[in-house]
C-alpha cells in the first residue's frame, strides 16, 4: 500500500511537472546567485541580465524580512495547461539569514509552507489567487517537494530565484504580486 501512495505520488508530480514544461520559466529558478557586475557598474544584489517586470522593498511588517528587495522576473501563463508560473528573487540586504518560510500562506493549509503565501491579486476582479496545491497538501511551488534545486535560506547579500504556480483565468493582463514581508508589485504584465 506504501508503494502505491508513492507512485501515485510521483505521478501526480509528473504530471504537474510535465504541465509546467508548457510555462517557460527562469532557468534559475530556486538557485542562489551571486549577481555579478554590468560593465561599468557596481555589483548590486538582485540585478539581473533582464529587467525585472517590477520590484519592490521590504514593508517593515516582518521582523525577519527586515532588509530584503523582490523583483518579478517573470510571469508567464500557458493557455494549453490553464497554468501561470510566477518567478520571483528575493535579494537578502541585510545582515541576518533570511529563511523561505516567512513567505508562508496564514489562511490555507500548506504542507510545507515556504512560499505557499505568495499570491496574485486580479485587480479588476478583486479575486486573490493562492499557489496551487497537491492531495498531499504540498505547495506546487519552490521547495522541498518540488524536486527543483531548492535553497530555503537566503544569505545576506545573496539573492535566490523562487517560482510558484496557480490557475488563473486566461484573459487576465496583470496581476499585483504579493509577497509576505513586502509591499505590493502593481500591475505585473502576464506573458
Amino acid at each position: 500500500m506504501e508503494k502505491k501512495r508513492y507512485l501515485v505520488h510521483c505521478l501526480t508530480w509528473t504530471v504537474a511537472a510535465t504541465s509546467l514544461l508548457v510555462v517557460p520559466f527562469s532557468s534559475a529558478s530556486a538557485a542562489a546567485t551571486s549577481p555579478s557586475p554590468s560593465p561599468g557598474s557596481e555589483s548590486t544584489p538582485g540585478t539581473s541580465a533582464s529587467p525585472a517586470l517590477g520590484s519592490t522593498e521590504s514593508s517593515g511588517e516582518l521582523e525577519n524580512v527586515s532588509d530584503a528587495m523582490a523583483e518579478v522576473l517573470d510571469l508567464k501563463h500557458s493557455t494549453s495547461s490553464g497554468l501561470t508560473v510566477l518567478t520571483v528573487r528575493i535579494t537578502n540586504t541585510g545582515t541576518e539569514n533570511i529563511h523561505a518560510n516567512n513567505f508562508a500562506n496564514p489562511i490555507y493549509d500548506y504542507r510545507h509552507t515556504h512560499l505557499s503565501g505568495v499570491t496574485l491579486l486580479d485587480e479588476s476582479s478583486q479575486i486573490r489567487h493562492h499557489p496551487l496545491i497537491d492531495a498531499e497538501t504540498n505547495c506546487l511551488c519552490s521547495g522541498y517537494v518540488s524536486l527543483s534545486p531548492y535553497d530555503p535560506l537566503i544569505e545576506p547579500n545573496q539573492s535566490v530565484d523562487y517560482w510558484t504556480t496557480y490557475r488563473t483565468p486566461s484573459d487576465t493582463a496583470s496581476f499585483t504580486v504579493e509577497i509576505p514581508g513586502f509591499d505590493p508589485i502593481e500591475n505585473v504584465p502576464v506573458g
